[in-house]
């Protein structure tokens, strides 16, 4: 696989998800690869010139929940025993989400202004910067898994609304 280095945009840069503002970025990685770096498919459509998946949400909804139910599997028994090893997969489960929410309402995904932009968003869920921010300031607590996944839902519920509106607005 072709590599290649990339100064992230301002955009891009929030110390949960990014330490380094430089990162390795495949010039032609796996179709649906999400992680390797976080965000993979934001970054290739703004720095590769691959097709935004915000264009084409529709085609990433399956691949982003079935991602996260994946990651339940994982987190749910590392939460049990407080595994330290529960963090960086609830960064994952993170980066997911913000992928669903910017993704689903047509925008690439903002992380450095997020507690503004996301208040401008058409499809989301009740108080969507206190509950993030819980998550964000706390990723390796149990009550951060459990108001991710209770997010991911409301989100998903939010989505289908949106679609249900736009399809009978065409007919």
């Amino acid at each position: 696989m072709n590599k290649g280095s990339i100064t992230l945009a301002d955009r891009y840069m929030h110390p949960l998800f990014f330490k380094e503002q430089e990162v390795e970025l495949p010039r032609n990685g796996e179709e649906h690869a999400l992680y390797s770096p976080l965000f993979q498919p934001d970054l290739q459509a703004t720095y590769h010139g691959y097709n935004p998946p915000w264009e084409s949400f529709e085609n990433w909804l399956e691949i982003l929940l079935n991602e996260w139910n994946l990651l339940k599997e994982e987190l749910q028994p590392l939460f049990e025993v407080r595994s330290k090893e529960a963090e960086p997969l609830m960064v994952k489960g993170l980066s997911l989400f913000y992928m669903m929410i910017y993704w689903s309402n047509g925008r690439a995904v903002d992380l450095n202004n997020w507690e503004t932009s996301i208040k401008e968003l058409q499809v989301s869920f009740v108080n969507p910067v206190e509950r993030l921010s819980f998550i964000i300031n706390r990723p390796s607590m149990y009550f951060s898994y459990r108001q991710l996944d209770e997010i991911f839902t409301e989100l998903h519920k939010a989505i289908a609304k949106n679609q249900m509106i736009k399809n009978r607005k065409r007919t």
